[in-house]
């Protein structure tokens, strides 16, 4: 843990501050450290003394309210005296690139290969992953949102980290505006709830079952299920009937996806997102029915590495900042060793692009992206009650994903307030501009292809296609009379892969089964409903985010308007 001052851990951050071991540390002494661990530059009491006396009150009231110390052990603790600093000694650490730096160390310290003082002292030269023209275009982008009406930078977050899919390389990061002001990493230690962004193990897993993205599911809202004590509804409670899973992942429709995840079985989803590279201690990470709405909180940096496995054609990869360490004699010490591992065939992963890539595209819910004209697939998500926003989206060279939440004073995760004259705030709306600002600049010099592992895949639906008409044995028309009409019955399915993903409704004048749904509302638009659900709908329950703690739950609303190029963001809450 970092304590500022340049101590890390407790033992030297006794001697930084107050001059002697850890052992020998005061109860008041031991509660000041805790109490500025959240931002432990700014809370420094040389720097700011009433915030420091502020936490250090607050660590010894918990302590007496847990039972840890009694009341007049309170009563009788003093603030301490700690020793001056001189001002200038963390300059190096402020702006954006203090993250990175700790983050270095903290990737070395892992490696077990470096001792603290070999890092700090031993001459060492670091090479990292990081371009340095990309990150500045990520922190280009992040800081557009300073310019947004209502966004206010001090408990309202931007995590963005961009990753090259085959390699695992972080290209670039932007992980806060300033680490001397807060040394949480936005990146890899804060936590926001996925949202719809766990929809695509779903349908993942679908596909490993040998699946279609044109089977058909329900995607009438509201709707109950078996053994599950919640009301899961679509954004605004929209009711868009039976829906094939390309067009319900387009439109991120929170009923298919629980109808379907119920079909398959819901610890399939659980597998594949583990398989894809989600960790398995992620807070909410589940194996219930609604963990396809994005209940589990994971970092940024764990999304942007579960889609790199998508992105390579399905090989599990590390991210990592460092490339090599040289000795102060050139020689190479250390190489981070790329193992990839294949965890997914190419011929499943090109059965889902589709659905992926028609997020990316016009209606969809991440549809701003369009005009960076490439082939982009992702998915957007957004938790119930705005408490965190997330827009995954890549392209074969780089996968980046950028989330946003908002924190307390204490960390805690707190709804997104309204910014910008939006009365929501989804992953299709704000995170999706930042995306855009970030890859334009880019993918300037960078070729525009396909994925090359992408296969010619179709297959026919199996689930939910009603039989043709079989016609029956009574006497018809000479066969010299007009031909019959070989149309498909507007409540029938073809066989055969539909070239569509619209599977006609039998009555388009009816709300619970509408034909043409984003036309008549923008599955965007809508307000939420707290009785479970997709938090991109504002469903359900979402681990909240901010200092890696804090648990998000409620409904999201939003009656969306069009934002960024155009574009009816998805998800009520959500996208």
């Amino acid at each position: 843990i970092y304590f500022g001052r340049g101590a890390y851990g407790i033992e030297e951050a006794s001697k930084t501050y107050f001059g002697h071991p850890a052992e020998k540390m005061t109860l008041s002494e031991s509660a000041l450290l805790a109490g500025i661990i959240p931002a432990p530059s700014a809370w420094d009491p040389a720097l700011d003394k009433e915030k420091a006396q502020e936490r250090w009150k607050r660590v010894l009231d918990l302590m007496v309210e847990d039972g840890w110390i009694s009341a007049s052990e309170r009563a009788e603790a003093e603030f301490p005296q700690t020793l001056a600093i001189e001002l200038s000694d963390d300059t190096s650490w402020a702006g954006p690139q203090g993250y990175l730096l700790q983050q270095i160390r903290s990737e070395l310290q892992a490696t077990n290969a470096f001792t603290d003082e070999q890092i700090d002292n031993g001459g060492l030269s670091i090479i990292s992953t990081i371009d340095k023209e990309k990150n500045d275009a990520a922190i280009a982008a992040a800081d557009t949102m300073n310019l947004v009406e209502g966004w206010d930078p001090k408990v309202m977050h931007v995590a963005l980290s961009s990753v090259d899919p085959e390699t695992g390389e972080i290209i670039a990061e932007y992980a806060g505006p300033n680490y001397l002001e807060r040394q949480q990493n936005a990146v890899t230690q804060d936590i926001a709830a996925a949202g719809s962004t766990f929809k695509t193990f779903t349908l993942l897993a679908h596909a490993q079952q040998g699946g279609s993205i044109y089977d058909v599911y329900d995607g009438r809202s509201p709707a109950n299920y078996e053994n599950l004590n919640a009301t899961i509804e679509n954004d605004g409670g929209y009711s868009w009937g039976k829906v094939t899973l390309l067009k319900a992942m387009k439109y991120s429709v929170n009923t298919a996806f629980v109808d379907l995840n119920q079909n398959i079985g819901s610890e399939l989803t659980l597998q594949t997102a583990l398989d894809a590279g989600i960790p398995e201690d992620t807070p909410g990470l589940d194996g219930t029915l609604l963990n396809t709405l994005g209940y589990a909180a994971p970092h940024n940096i764990d999304l942007s590495a579960a889609y790199s496995t998508i992105a390579n054609g399905g090989s599990v990869i590390t991210p990592h900042i460092v490339r090599e360490v040289r000795d102060s004699s050139g020689s190479i010490v250390y190489t981070n060793v790329v193992d990839p591992k294949q965890v997914f065939s190419a011929e499943d992963l090109s059965v889902i692009m589709p659905a992926l890539e028609s997020v990316m595209e016009g209606g969809g819910t991440g549809e701003t992206v369009t005009s960076l004209g490439r082939i982009v697939a992702g998915k957007t998500g957004t938790s119930e009650e705005q408490r965190s926003a997330q827009f995954v989206g890549f392209i074969p060279q780089m996968v980046t994903a950028v989330s946003m939440y908002q924190s307390d004073e204490n960390g805690n995760a707190v709804p997104l307030n309204n910014i910008g004259g939006l009365g929501q705030f989804h992953g299709g709306d704000w995170p999706a501009d930042v995306w855009l600002a970030y890859m334009e600049a880019a993918t300037q010099d960078m070729e525009n292809i396909d994925f090359p592992w992408k296969l010619e895949v179709q297959r026919a639906p199996t689930h939910g296609i009603e039989p043709p008409e079989i016609p029956q044995s009574e006497p018809e028309e000479p066969q010299s009379s007009e031909p019959q009409s070989s149309q498909t019955p507007q409540d029938e399915t073809p066989q055969s892969t539909p070239d569509s993903d619209d599977i006609p409704d039998a009555n388009p004048e009816s709300p619970d089964d509408p034909i043409g749904g984003p036309d008549l509302i923008d599955p965007d638009d809508g307000n939420g409903n707290d009785q479970g659900g997709d938090p991109d709908d504002g469903n359900g329950n979402g681990n909240g985010n901010g200092n890696g703690n804090g648990n998000g739950n409620g409904n999201g609303n939003g009656n969306g308007n069009g934002h960024g190029n155009g574009g009816g963001h998805n998800n009520n809450g959500g996208g």
